[in-house]
């Protein structure tokens, strides 16, 4: 897509420039940590419950002051479920409300973009997107900043212009390593080291997947780790370290088996698989199918 291309990189240009001006003359805000953040926390950590309570205050509360925020958050619930036409819907209603403002605007904004990346429209997504960055670049708000140029990563990733999506998380990797947010440099690291794997750039994917797996398993997130322990496995495989590439393929597999993440655990089957071809390790290939065929999930001892 070369226009796409083009006028992609003419919006990132557009971005260093007018960051070094923000930098020097705004006082940065580096993390709002206001009542719309504690939301999206909760609804990560219990979004049935959530949504449901999300839904009654919007039925209840026609006037409510907060109400620009409860469509926010709801339609954020929705835009996860896949669920695009409502929560675009909820995003309009809350950017006609006239207490959104500010902050407030500009995420609402920027949801839209990204369902508007999800039903097609990219070219309007990516103009949404810039104008919220030059709002958060000349305002100062770093936190901002740095989800936009993840969402704008997202959607190059979803075009296929991965060198694009690599540019844009790599900004957004370096400000977080500079300025204190509540985006973590590690999980920005994982989406990079993704890109580099996709680009088959396999040792720079594996310094930042073990970045971001090292923080999962600190964080003790198992769902995290596994995921990011069978994309190194799959670096180790191309980069003929079998032993490695192994080791973190059986994580992967144990870790899928322990919360029943079948998709994990088929495509760390698949990969050890082969990894074992290749090494001509029949014996090893034999037990990896008796085990897919014979015992699907591991029930730890209790």
């Amino acid at each position: 897509m070369p226009k796409l291309g083009f006028i992609a990189l003419t919006f990132l240009m557009t971005f260093f420039f007018l960051n070094k001006l923000a930098i020097a003359n705004t006082q940065l805000n580096l993390a709002p940590n206001d009542d719309v953040i504690k939301g999206i926390k909760a609804l990560h950590r219990n979004p049935e419950i959530e949504m449901t309570k999300l839904k009654t205050l919007l039925e209840e509360n026609d006037a409510h002051p907060e109400r620009h925020k409860w469509l926010y958050l709801y339609a954020l619930g929705k835009e996860k479920r896949g669920e695009y036409d409502a929560a675009l819907n909820l995003v309009e209603a809350g950017l006609r409300n006239i207490n959104t403002e500010g902050l407030m605007r500009q995420r609402l904004k920027m949801l839209q973009a990204k369902i508007y990346a999800n039903t097609g429209e990219v070219m309007t997504a990516i103009k949404l997107l810039n104008s919220v960055k030059k709002w958060s670049i000349n305002n100062g708000i770093i936190q901002l900043n740095i989800g936009v140029l993840m969402t704008l990563g997202t959607v190059f990733e979803s075009i296929q212009e991965h060198q694009l999506a690599l540019d844009n998380y790599l900004v957004a990797y370096e400000m977080a390593i500079q300025f204190k947010t509540q985006i973590s440099a590690p999980h920005i690291a994982g989406l990079i080291g993704t890109v580099y794997l996709e680009l088959s750039r396999y040792e720079d994917a594996r310094n930042y997947l073990l970045e971001a797996y090292d923080f999962s398993k600190k964080k003790n997130n198992a769902l995290v780790q596994g995921r990011f322990a069978e994309k190194i496995a799959l670096v180790e495989y191309e980069l003929l370290n079998a032993e490695s590439s192994e080791e973190y393929f059986d994580q992967a597999i144990e870790i899928a088996q322990h919360i029943k993440d079948t998709p994990l655990l088929a495509r760390s089957l698949l990969g050890k698989g082969k990894m074992l071809l290749r090494q001509a390790d029949k014996k090893k290939v034999l037990r990896l199918s008796a085990l897919t065929t014979k015992r699907p999930f591991y029930s730890p001892a209790t």
